[in-house]
């Protein structure tokens, strides 16, 4: 699934929590999926993060 990005505007030395719903829907190991965190900084680039699970029904 991917979802339309979001544009947040955070001032430098500032944050902003994101929320992410990870939900396999069947029991198991279920397939990874990926956030990835785009900045328009030429020094830091971007960010990934794995979200892995098993799903328990």
């Amino acid at each position: 699934m991917t979802d339309a990005p979001v544009a947040l505007n955070i001032p430098p030395g500032g944050s902003q929590p994101i929320s992410v719903s990870f939900t396999p829907t069947a029991k198991g190991k279920a397939s990874p999926a990926r956030v990835s965190i785009t900045v328009n900084s030429p020094s830091t680039g971007s960010t990934t993060v794995t979200l892995k699970g098993t799903g328990t029904l």
